[in-house]
């Protein structure tokens, strides 16, 4: 038999510590480059393999392993510019956030501390880059990106960096967020299943601009063509309850599948009664917490999964030395369950 080349091999050869190896081989910030490459180049022409059954063990003990007392990181909030008027100031809580309280959770569970920074609060994300690397943070988490600036002007080469669910502008690192598309389709084939065969989409005004539009408006519009032509109501685009009842009124759809449940409250506040008037169904239905009841049906949206494995991510950058943009940032999509709800009959 072949003898397996080991960790202890390549470090006899090198004449470094096993450790040092182990380090190289997977880009800990310990070992500089050069070493790196050489431990790297070196492991190649002996014909270095990983054993699975090692790194899994090591993964293990490793992951065992909490984050340095007191190591700070950072959630970046990024206001939303309609929800403000022109020259106001921008204040947002970690309240706003549904996903800041999970993601500091788990964020404690590794050993970390995760701190609130609201982007509006600065000059530009230049600015807020500069505070962050003189707090010693060195990763962090982003919310929906809504400056069109942020990307250019952020100093990513300074930490590692992850992002949760969409805003205006498409992230330039890995990002975690819902599947829309998957959403769309579950909810209209429950609609279809359930009897109802003139269903309205609604989505956000500001999201003629933002990709979802293209996503969710594509799919609608692809599923519509297996209806009736006068069945086929055009998506509205939500600025106020009174608009929104007011398309419902004209184009009566017999089921309003929504972006999330703000439009659900949004009908009710204009006197519109689901399911008696009108049955309703959330693309991203919010999981209420205990003792709390949604009735609004849909597709659920668990804010504590996405940001949990994106804390997950963001350790396992930080344990790897991973900082910058990466030049092929990947989107991890979630796929929620379904979830019934009083405004939404299950049969007709």
């Amino acid at each position: 038999m072949h003898h397996r080349v080991t960790l202890q091999d390549i470090a006899r050869e090198a004449g470094v510590s096993k450790a040092a190896v182990s380090f190289a081989l997977n880009d800990h910030p310990k070992v500089g480059e050069e070493l790196r490459i050489k431990i790297k180049r070196l492991a190649e022409e002996m014909g270095y393999r990983r054993d699975p059954a090692l790194a899994r063990i090591a993964a293990a003990r490793w992951r065992g392993v909490q984050a340095p007392a007191g190591t700070v990181l950072a959630f970046v909030a990024v206001p939303r510019p309609l929800n403000f008027a022109p020259g106001a100031k921008r204040v947002v809580k970690p309240e706003n956030y549904p996903e800041f309280a999970p993601a500091a959770a788990r964020a404690q569970e590794l050993g970390y501390r995760l701190e609130f920074f609201n982007h509006g609060a600065y000059l530009d994300a230049a600015a807020l880059s500069n505070v962050l690397r003189n707090r010693g943070v060195p990763g962090v988490i982003f919310g929906p990106i809504y400056e069109p600036e942020l990307p250019g002007k952020f100093r990513w080469e300074w930490f590692a960096s992850v992002a949760i669910f969409d805003g205006y502008v498409t992230s330039p690192v890995d990002q975690f967020t819902p599947s829309y598309a998957h959403a769309l389709l579950e909810g209209w084939a429950r609609a279809q299943a359930a009897g109802f065969r003139r269903p309205g989409v609604v989505l956000f005004h500001e999201q003629r601009e933002h990709h979802i539009n293209f996503v969710v408006v594509s799919g609608t519009e692809h599923l519509q063509r297996g209806l009736p032509a006068a069945d086929r109501v055009p998506v509205h685009y939500y600025e106020t309850p009174e608009k929104l009842a007011a398309w419902w009124k004209k184009r009566r759809p017999d089921v309003i599948i929504g972006y999330n449940d703000a439009h659900y409250w949004a009908l009710r506040e204009a006197g519109v009664k689901m399911p008696d008037d009108v049955a309703y169904l959330s693309l991203l239905r919010s999981e209420p917490g205990p003792g709390q009841e949604n009735p609004a049906a849909g597709v659920a949206i668990s804010h504590r999964e996405i940001a949990g494995h994106a804390v997950d991510r963001l350790d396992s950058m930080l344990r790897r030395g991973e900082t910058g943009r990466p030049e092929f940032p990947f989107v991890h999509r979630m796929i929620g369950p379904w979830r019934d709800g009083e405004s939404f009959p299950v049969a007709r």
